[in-house]
């Protein structure tokens, strides 16, 4: 059971060793490497108290001819401090990690990027040289002290290593997402449109690489458009560029080629993303004054989840069209649903007043 569960860790198949990992564990109470292993399945499942009472018993018990390096389980409880936001006792642990395991770089690292969570950039750059002096060829290593040099404003000689760090690594996301904000603030915003969709082709389901691409795209969106409609041609059936394309189109009152594009997403989609499609589909149909295939949307969507924002659409949507009392009916599900809305209920107040003749209502 013991060896089945550590290989199980390793493998981060944690859930998987839970049930048989823990009653053993619990028996071997001066076992460190047992302790450290608990505790990694405790951290996995967010249960904070129990991985740090499972770290200080690994620490406590620890000998040398342990073969999880103490260093490493410093770094954990770091870890478990910083996630419980007790940033002095986190900083003690990173630096007893760096103590126990000078050469190694790892721990500067991981301290350097603790540092860039307080904000204090200029210590983690120290670190992060500390890191390449000792192993100068991690592509993970230079692209954070890229990240130190750009929150610096030290923006040239951020973007000399993030160049470096491209030629070795093309996939490094976060290269392309620094290099294209640093672009798109001194007005070069074609190469910073180019960078931001670099960074969605290495990482397709990022959403703030998204929402960073709608803030470039508005910048030249004809450019952007054919852009998309260049990967589309050579990726007929990546959902992601389609999705991109439709959220492009809207902004040039292009909503018929939106909803084109939004059912090309349905077609390929999961049914999980089917739903977030459909809603968005829904919007475009309101848009374009289709209240009715609207209304099928947001109802269809209404069904599966019984959302309150989709029953306050379908209200919207009635009220458009002029079925005023069905209107009204939704408006009572949803003040129901939600009866501190004041807006909602101000939306009531007019449709009564306005279309029902209902002044006392």
């Amino acid at each position: 059971f013991f060896f089945q569960a550590e290989d199980g860790i390793r493998n981060y198949k944690v859930t998987g060793v839970q049930t048989c990992a823990l009653p053993i564990f619990s028996e071997n109470n001066k076992n460190s490497r047992a302790y450290a292993m608990r505790a990694f399945i405790h951290m996995n499942n967010e249960e904070k108290m129990d991985a740090l009472g499972d770290l200080n018993n690994a620490i406590k018990y620890y000998s040398r001819k342990d073969k999880t390096a103490v260093s490493y389980l410093y770094k954990m409880r770091g870890d478990v401090y910083k996630e419980s936001e007790e940033y002095e006792l986190a900083l003690k642990d990173y630096n007893m990690a760096i103590k126990k395991s000078k050469d190694n770089d790892f721990y500067y690292v991981e301290r350097g990027k603790f540092f860039q969570i307080l904000g204090d950039y200029q210590s983690a750059l120290q670190d992060f040289d500390k890191a390449l002096k000792i192993d100068n060829s991690k592509i993970s290593t230079i692209g954070c002290k890229s990240l130190a040099l750009f929150s610096l404003g030290q923006w040239d000689d951020a973007e000399i290593l993030i160049n470096k760090t491209l030629i070795l690594d093309p996939t490094f996301s976060r290269g392309y997402e620094l290099r294209a904000c640093m672009n798109h603030f001194r007005g070069e915003h074609v190469k910073a449109i180019d960078d931001i969709l670099n960074a969605l082709e290495t990482d397709l389901i990022s959403s703030k690489i998204k929402d960073d691409f709608f803030n470039y795209a508005d910048s030249n969106l004809n450019y952007t458009l054919n852009k998309l409609n260049a990967k589309i041609n050579q990726n007929p059936e990546t959902v992601t560029w389609i999705e991109l394309r439709s959220k492009i189109y809207p902004k040039q009152l292009k909503y018929v080629n939106a909803v084109s594009d939004i059912n090309r997403c349905i077609e390929l989609s999961e049914q999980t993303d089917k739903d977030f499609y459909k809603s968005y589909r829904g919007e475009l149909f309101f848009r374009l004054e289709n209240y009715d295939a609207a209304i099928k949307d947001f109802i269809d969507l209404k069904i599966e989840d019984n959302s309150c924002y989709f029953i306050k659409a379908i209200s919207e949507c009635n009220e458009r069209k002029g079925s005023f009392q069905k209107a009204l009916e939704y408006y009572d599900s949803a003040v129901i649903c939600e009866p501190d809305n004041i807006f909602l209920l101000a939306k009531r107040a007019m449709l009564k007043y306005r279309h029902l003749n209902d002044y006392e209502g």
